[in-house]
């Protein structure tokens, strides 16, 4: 059982992730300093430093827990995704990007700096792949070495969602998220009902062969 944190300790970490969270959408990351977080949260350096090691570390803790409390909602990944399950979890994502529209603008988009657009890509390559490695634990029957599949996974996903964010979401959560399910599903092929490439078996031939 995850131990319940003082209502203090809560107050002072929400005001430095909001304080980061608004100076991002000022300047890129790489600019700004704990001073600026501090100032901006009307919290001096020593109770930054008491919770955080530096700005990465608030940045990784932030990362976290946006995707812990309001993505997984506090669920381990299965090891089994049924269809209703990807597409409830997709509702999620974008209800959560859509209430943070401006600053996830910012972010997807690279204008913020690559330091934490990267880092931010990094975080969600290593949760992809965790929930890639619960439905698939036997790395030896994967076509693809997982952690590409995660890379691959991340960029698309978060590119679909980045042009909805800049295009003022013209289609809704619902409809984006069963789009995204049927993708991640029935891959490219599938959903442009095209049939597979008929020399599909050769190439897995030489693909099993490798491994």
């Amino acid at each position: 059982m995850r131990k319940k944190l003082d209502p203090r300790v809560i107050r002072t970490r929400k005001l430095l992730r909001e304080a980061l969270m608004s100076l991002v959408q000022e300047k890129p990351f790489e600019r700004i300093t704990v001073t600026d977080i501090t100032k901006r949260a009307t919290l001096n350096r020593a109770t930054f430093y008491a919770h955080y090691l530096d700005k990465y570390d608030l940045l990784d803790k932030c990362l976290q827990e946006w995707f812990e409390n309001d993505i997984l909602a506090g669920q381990p990944f299965p090891s089994s995704m049924s269809a209703r399950y990807i597409q409830e979890g997709f509702v999620r994502i974008l209800e959560h990007y859509a209430t943070n529209a401006d600053f996830y603008r910012l972010i997807l988009s690279k204008y913020r700096g690559p330091a934490f657009s990267d880092r931010f890509h990094d975080y969600f390559d290593h949760v992809g792949a965790e929930a890639l490695r619960a439905q698939q634990p036997d790395g030896a029957r994967c076509l693809v070495p997982l952690a590409t599949v995660a890379r691959y996974q991340t960029a698309a996903e978060l590119g679909v969602i980045a042009k909805w964010l800049s295009e003022g979401m013209p289609e809704s959560v619902e409809e984006l998220a069963k789009q995204l399910t049927l993708m991640k599903i029935l891959g490219i092929h599938g959903v442009l009902g095209i049939d597979p490439a008929p020399d599909l078996r050769d190439l897995l031939k030489t693909t099993a062969t490798k491994r």
